[in-house]
C-alpha cells in the first residue's frame, strides 16, 4: 500500500536527519588520525555550528527514505500475508 511505502519513508528520512550530529562525531573519532574523544570531536565540530552538525543530512535521509519504504512496505505486506494464512 503506497501509505506504508510513504510512511515507512517519512519516519526513516526523519529518524536518520535527527541521528546525523551523532554520526558526524562518531565519523569524526572514527577517522582521525589519532586518538579523538568524543568531547574532542564535537569541541571540533563545535567550530562548525550546527551546520556542522547536520553535514551530510540530505543525502543520508534520502538514503533512509528509500531503504525504509522498502523494508516498511515489504514488512506490511508479508505481515499481513502470514496473518491471512494463520487465520484460514
Amino acid at each position: 500500500d503506497a501509505e506504508t511505502v510513504l510512511w515507512g519513508g517519512i519516519s526513516g528520512a526523519l529518524a536518520a536527519w535527527l541521528t546525523t550530529p551523532f554520526d558526524v562525531i562518531k565519523t569524526r573519532v572514527m577517522t582521525a588520525t589519532q586518538a579523538l574523544t568524543f568531547g574532542e570531536a564535537l569541541r571540533s565540530v563545535a567550530t562548525t555550528g550546527a551546520t556542522g552538525l547536520f553535514a551530510g543530512a540530505g543525502p543520508r535521509s534520502a538514503w533512509w527514505f528509500c531503504v525504509s519504504s522498502v523494508f516498511f512496505g515489504t514488512y506490511e505486506r508479508l505481515r499481513s500475508s502470514f496473518q491471512r494464512k494463520l487465520e484460514e
